[in-house]
């Protein structure tokens, strides 16, 4: 609420003082040498007169050209807090470039924030299907249990009371993969660790020889890469995992330092991916052993995690075999920057 000068009221004010000054000058002067300021050289006048209406053009043009883009800027700013996305076309006057930056700022924040709404509408939508399935089997198994008259037999009362069992677990996987994406959306960003100290970490949940899984590392395993062993952890944990559901003997993580970071390159002897699952793997909630538990966020928690420090991740269609087996499973191409 508080008054505050527009843009052409600063300029206007700032112009008529600088062109006031050596006018009031020249009267002062005139005057204190006893001369007449109106009888002085009519040229002298007439520059003087040219000079006050250049001037006005020059504030006039200077406001223009920066309140126009300005004003529209604003009521830009005003239609996109309204929702509404066509506001984000480019102005169709910057008056200057740094006009022209802001408004490209503006609209990039803008669209940013709408891909964010974007991603958490869907989110909340797939979140409530997946919890509502097992939520609603839940509900029906106990209703069943709970409407016996004696008639129900121990088979049957134990197979509903194991589906109970069976859906509860899985809501509980649920709310955990959850917490993991959340956690890779918003991670630490800070410390470096090895390959070589991950794989010790994951050594307790996945030892080798796990179900005949094993796991090799060509190159350094001592590089450095830039994340946190817990993030790290989280990222060839979840590549491990998925390996090891896939019924994959061995997996193999090449390290190879790059101009500017580390290139893993990640691959079982698994099934891999089919031409439509290497284009949805990334998808959240999208999964192909939802019967078997599968909750389709590891690999989405995995990309989330390596863009926030700076990484990215990819499906290598037409790898070669590798050193495992003859078999090319499911290859991921990692960049990660170097550690500090």
């Amino acid at each position: 609420s508080k008054w505050r000068p527009s843009l052409w009221m600063i300029v206007s004010g700032v112009l008529v003082t600088v062109v006031a000054l050596p006018v009031v000058t020249f009267f002062v002067l005139a005057r204190a040498a006893g001369l007449d300021p109106l009888a002085i050289n009519s040229a002298a006048l007439s520059a003087l007169v040219l000079g006050l209406i250049a001037a006005a053009i020059v504030g006039f043009v200077f406001v223009r050209a920066i309140t126009r883009p300005l004003q529209d800027l604003g009521a830009r700013a005003q239609a996109l807090a309204r929702g509404e996305r066509d506001a984000m076309e480019p102005l169709a006057w910057h008056g200057s470039a740094d006009v022209a930056a802001l408004s490209s700022s503006l609209f990039a924040m803008a669209k940013a924030l709408f891909s964010r709404s974007d991603y958490i509408s869907t989110f909340a939508t797939h979140v409530s299907h997946e919890i509502k399935t097992p939520l609603s089997a839940i509900r029906g198994a106990a209703e069943l249990l709970d409407d016996d008259d004696g008639t129900m037999s121990p088979a049957e009362r134990a197979r509903f009371l194991e589906n109970i069992r069976a859906d509860v677990a899985r809501v509980s996987t649920l709310l955990e993969r959850l917490r993991d994406l959340a956690e890779a959306d918003n991670p630490r960003i800070a410390g470096s660790t090895t390959i070589s100290r991950v794989l010790a970490g994951l050594s307790v949940s996945l030892p080798e020889g796990d179900n005949g899984l094993r796991v090799r590392v060509d190159g350094d395993p001592q590089t450095s890469i830039a994340m946190t062993e817990e993030n790290a952890s989280i990222v060839f944990g979840n590549l491990i995992e998925n390996a090891r559901l896939a019924a994959a003997a061995c997996i193999t993580i090449s390290v190879k330092p790059v101009s500017d970071g580390v290139k893993l390159i990640v691959q079982d002897d698994g099934p891999g991916f089919t031409s439509d699952g290497a284009a949805r793997a990334f998808d959240l909630f999208y999964t192909t052993r939802r019967a078997d538990g599968g909750t389709g966020m590891g690999l989405s928690i995995v990309r989330s995690m390596l863009i926030a420090h700076g990484g990215s991740i990819r499906i290598v269609t037409d790898a070669k075999r590798s050193s495992c087996d003859e078999i090319a499973g499911a290859v991921f191409d990692i960049f990660l920057p170097y550690g500090v």
